[in-house]
């Protein structure tokens, strides 16, 4: 009976060390899962206190006045008539005459692109019928000029009359050169630091006045270039002016102290 009794005690002990650790184990794990819900919650509650901090979205203009640096000016003339040789005779002459108008000016032949030709039938149009009088064809054709030398071109372009003189019938569509400039990418950087200058003065004056401090920058937006024509008359154009103004406006998101 007694060997019977001391193999039971046994049998309770172990099954009592066991459950022991078994609840350790548990005590173990649910501690380690509060820590890491803790942890979740403190940087959530800090992640979204940081967030929610007040901001101030300001925006800084920069502008520069620029000269164009390549000038292209397409000269657009025509011929009329029944007989489409005779017609491609007429624009061979009147393209020698512009071409030489042009070179006598200065321009070299690099700078002289031939321009592509458009021959309209007006048969096929519905607009001629056969027998009838007037001219059946109507060809237009060009010369591009292409330069860095604006000024030449600005003045040169002002001429059109003695081409007119050489009995060159311009095309009504023709509108004068445009000016190009090309060198955005030199003044990009000073344009961005002087922006983002002058966006940190309007935070700097918005806060003085509140009794604030700015912080650091919470979001920032470089903004987009753009090209305006100088002088902002009605109508104006860019690409039709020498002098253009470069814009960029910057918005920059600053935390407010």
């Amino acid at each position: 009976m007694g060997f019977r009794v001391f193999i039971g005690n046994n049998v309770i002990s172990e099954e009592m060390g066991m459950k022991n650790n078994y609840n350790r184990l548990i005590a173990v794990m649910v501690l380690s899962a509060s820590i890491i819900i803790s942890s979740m919650v403190l940087g959530i509650f800090f992640y979204k206190a940081r967030a929610e901090k007040p901001s101030l979205i300001v925006k800084g203009l920069a502008e520069r006045e620029v000269k164009a640096d390549l000038a292209l000016w397409e000269i657009n003339f025509s011929a009329g008539g029944d007989d489409p040789a005779t017609i491609q005779g007429k624009l061979d002459r009147d393209r020698d005459a512009v071409v030489s108008f042009i070179k006598k000016q200065g321009f070299t032949e690099a700078e002289i692109i031939p321009g592509r030709l458009l021959m309209i039938d007006k048969l096929a149009y519905g607009y001629y019928q056969e027998g009838q009088k007037g001219e059946r064809y109507q060809v237009r054709t060009s010369v591009i000029l292409r330069s860095e030398n604006v000024d030449l071109i600005d003045r040169v372009s002002r001429m059109t009359g003695d081409l007119v003189k050489l009995g060159v019938v311009l095309s009504e569509n023709y509108t004068g050169p445009s000016f190009l400039f090309t060198r955005l990418n030199e003044i990009k950087g000073e344009m961005l630091d002087e922006a983002v200058v002058n966006a940190r003065k309007a935070a700097d004056t918005f806060a003085a006045k509140t009794g604030s401090s700015i912080g650091g920058i919470k979001n920032a937006n470089q903004g987009v270039f753009s090209i305006l024509p100088r002088d902002m008359t009605a109508g104006a154009m860019e690409e039709h002016q020498i002098y253009k103004t470069v814009r960029v406006v910057s918005t920059i998101d600053y935390y407010i102290n």
